[in-house]
């Protein structure tokens, strides 16, 4: 059984946008990740340059400091 050439095409034009489509599913991904550690990063820069006072009294240690980034960016 051999495909017609208007088969050919649709297969061949099916096969294209599924590529495309993981594609734009993987870009997305990787947005959301940049975009998730940005985030952490940021939130880990902004508790680092607390004291260790403020920090006490916040109920932080120091050490937690990555750990509690991640969860407060988690949360949103």
């Amino acid at each position: 059984m051999s495909l017609t050439n208007t088969q050919e095409r649709g297969w061949v034009s099916n096969a294209a946008d599924r590529l495309s489509n993981a594609i734009l599913r993987a870009q997305s991904r990787v947005v959301r990740i940049e975009t998730r550690r940005r985030a952490i990063a940021r939130t880990y820069r902004e508790l680092s340059q607390l004291s260790d006072r403020n920090l006490a009294d916040l109920g932080f240690s120091r050490c937690d400091l990555r750990q509690i980034a991640r969860q407060s960016i988690d949360q949103i």
